[in-house]
């Protein structure tokens, strides 16, 4: 395959699937695809240009900036040496600099600064910057079925590149100055969305626990509703009423642990009901043991009751738990309060 572009930096490169693609270098304007050879790029630093969207399993080599006013698709790739890649759109394939001199070509005195991946949208699969990785994002690393990267666009353009100090890649915004505001702060961001996400594995698994919950409280709603008296002295002694002080604290345990799975899901859906659960079954559970170990009247059917939720909370906290890694959170130590774009008429389309 072979690309074909109108600016003067030019040069061939090759896919793993025999098919022809056309790029153009200005809207309006593009040329088929020819097997004539095409002419050497004036410089080895010349920056290269692509107005295109790179598809799945399309590679790019060059020997200086690459520029792509478009989006970087998974499985697409991008390879630069002594240059920076610079991304108008998604960058959600591969992304590699490296440095082969220290210092530049010798008609430059200026040293080689290290190099630097921007992207309007910075979702890679992977980044390497002089011969240093990013950590993998966690949907390549689980080996659930269904694996979708949950990774959520955020709006914010920002700027990779390895830490002088401490030898990581780092990310920080690549337009205006710091900002207090952690609405604005990806960094934040990008914990907050980790800390309250979980893997299809777990989600299966909570997924099958929730059910086994539903089933037992919607079982026993039935029953209480067709079977009334018999299930109620079941659970409290006869010659108590619900209007004793033991019985009105077991429905306050119920409304206590409902309140907090509402307000859960209100501030972190799906993923915050399920961690709620714990927490509040945990708390069903303890309360209705210590209501039936110390009451006036010990009852054995409260205290079963208060087992199963103290075990359902356990087994929703394994679910939660299985599979966790211990990820190394990077912290961004540099700003860029230079690089500023006001005019954004030209950014591509974000992928979704």
């Amino acid at each position: 395959m072979v690309f074909v572009l109108s600016s003067s930096a030019m040069k061939t490169t090759t896919t793993h699937k025999p098919r022809r693609v056309v790029c153009f270098s200005s809207p309006g304007r593009f040329e088929e695809a020819k097997e004539a050879p095409i002419p050497p790029a004036r410089s080895k630093n010349a920056p290269l240009y692509y107005n295109c969207t790179l598809e799945k399993g399309t590679h790019v080599e060059h020997s200086g900036d690459v520029i792509v006013v478009g989006n970087v698709e998974k499985d697409a790739s991008i390879t630069t040496e002594n240059g920076d890649i610079v991304v108008f759109g998604s960058l959600r394939g591969e992304a590699i600099v490296r440095r082969r001199n220290k210092r530049r070509s010798d008609d430059l005195d200026d040293d080689l600064e290290g190099g630097k991946i921007f992207a309007l949208d910075m979702r890679p699969e992977v980044l390497e910057i002089d011969e240093t990785q990013m950590p993998p994002p966690e949907h390549l690393l689980d080996t659930g079925v269904n694996v979708k990267d949950k990774r959520a666009m955020t709006g914010i353009p920002m700027v990779a590149e390895k830490s002088e100090r401490t030898g990581e890649i780092t990310f920080s915004k690549f337009y205006g100055g710091a900002s207090n505001d952690d609405d604005d702060d990806a960094e934040r961001y990008y914990e907050r969305k980790e800390k309250n996400s979980l893997s299809a594995e777990q989600l299966e698994r909570c997924k099958r626990a929730a059910m086994v919950t539903g089933t037992y409280i919607l079982a026993v709603g039935v029953c209480l509703f067709l079977f009334p008296r018999r299930l109620f002295h079941a659970v409290v002694p006869i010659g108590e009423t619900l209007s004793s002080a033991v019985w009105l604290r077991v429905v306050a345990t119920a409304a206590i642990a409902f309140g907090l799975y509402y307000r859960a899901v209100a501030e972190n859906g799906e993923t915050g009901f399920y961690k709620a659960t714990v927490t509040g079954r945990y708390f069903v559970g303890t309360s209705l043991l210590f209501l039936a170990l110390f009451s006036q009247h010990a009852n054995l059917a409260l205290f079963a009751v208060g087992l199963v939720n103290f075990l359902g909370a356990f087994a929703m906290k394994k679910s939660l738990e299985f599979g966790k890694r211990t990820k190394t959170t990077t912290t961004t130590t540099t700003r860029n309060d230079k690089n500023k774009n006001k005019n954004n008429n030209s950014w591509a389309n974000p992928s979704i």
